[in-house]
């Protein structure tokens, strides 16, 4: 599917669940989106979680829905090498 300007937040929610979906079978993190990011995103667009994750994930990632709705995760991110 590819995104265009008539692409709706459902498909758009469902393409990256697809990526992130496929990066874990692949074994790879390269296309890892961090929760923050996706949370922060409905927030900012009113979309509700459980419309993107079950609620299982939801559960697990009671951590990252105090992500604020705009701003930089960067001083919560860990440092690499």
């Amino acid at each position: 599917m590819d995104i265009s300007a008539g692409t709706t937040i459902p498909d758009l929610a469902k393409l990256l669940l697809e990526k992130v979906v496929k990066s874990k079978f692949n074994g790879t993190m390269k296309s890892y989106v961090d929760p923050r990011i996706t949370f922060a995103w409905c927030k900012q667009y009113q979309l509700h979680p459980d419309r993107i994750f079950t609620d299982a994930l939801l559960k697990k990632f009671v951590w990252a829905q105090v992500a604020p709705a705009k701003g930089s995760f960067e001083s919560q991110l860990p440092k690499l090498g």
